[in-house]
């Protein structure tokens, strides 16, 4: 993977956590048998008819949890699975993922607009080599 797609995928797996763990998207099992593979949609707007298909890095046990679980970014697998009805979009990049499960607060459509430009920042920050110097 080059550096500006594993900056992509880290950011993108930051973002699906957070998203998750303030409550703005709840994920379900696609499969109630089958924790490897989730669904996420907005849970701030009314039913948009899309979600996002999640791939975890391992197995997210919730039998007889009392609270819900935190997530990691390193829980989730990117590329994800962008879904609106038949139709699917492959995406890595953290504003496109930000944008189609939105809109999040129809007041506020210029702070969404910002989060994407600096999300989309963010992986590419994250995706520059860096460069070690032994001293």
């Amino acid at each position: 993977m080059d550096f500006q797609a594993q900056g992509a995928a880290e950011t993108s797996k930051r973002l699906l956590s957070q998203l998750v763990n303030e409550g703005l998207i709840n994920l379900t099992p696609i499969k109630p048998d089958d924790s490897s593979r989730w669904r996420g949609e907005n849970c701030v707007s009314s039913e948009t008819g899309r979600w996002v298909e999640v791939s975890m890095a391992n197995t997210i046990n919730l039998d007889g949890r009392s609270s819900r679980p935190v997530w990691r970014p390193n829980n989730f697998v990117v590329p994800v699975i962008l879904r609106n009805g038949s139709n699917r979009i492959i995406e890595n990049d953290p504003g496109s993922i930000f944008e189609f499960l939105g809109p999040w607060d129809t007041s506020v459509d210029e702070a969404e607009e910002q989060i994407v430009i600096e999300l989309r920042n963010s992986a590419a920050i994250a995706g520059k080599p860096t460069l070690l110097i032994a001293i």
